[in-house]
């Protein structure tokens, strides 16, 4: 007759009640890193799609009307209608929004570089930003 002692069933169950335990852990980790990395991508993909708005409204509206003006100050100088400070005004907005636009397009693939290190591929669509020989 062989005798097996009462103990090791309630040894057993503990382990396996461990082991569960591990693996509900473990569960929720995951669940935890896949709530934060969809987090990231949401957040991204906001500040990614601002930045390409903005790219496109300094190429096709802010930048252009800032040359504008200043193309309209200089002209108004050379015949005397326009005060010299008046022509460097023109000429700082302008050097402005440029440096604004440059500071967008930076945050742009700023933005674009996180994403596709947090989705691990290239987002090759991204590049489009609407704008032509600026190099993006």
């Amino acid at each position: 007759m062989v005798q097996i002692p009462l103990w090791s069933d309630r040894k057993q169950s503990q382990a396996v009640e461990e082991q569960e335990a591990l693996v509900r852990e473990a569960r929720y980790r995951l669940q935890d890193i896949e709530l934060g990395i969809s987090d990231s991508i949401h957040r991204l993909q906001t500040r990614f799609e601002e930045s390409r708005r903005l790219i496109r409204l300094y190429a096709s509206e802010i930048v252009p009307e800032a040359e504008g003006v200043l193309n309209s100050a200089l002209a108004g100088y050379q015949v005397g209608q326009v005060d010299f400070l008046s022509l460097l005004s023109a000429q700082a907005t302008l050097f402005n929004y440029q440096l604004e636009s440059i500071r967008v397009m930076t945050d742009y693939h700023r933005h674009l570089i996180e994403m596709e290190a947090i989705i691990g591929t290239p987002i090759p669509e991204a590049l489009n930003t609407g704008q032509s020989g600026n190099g993006s």
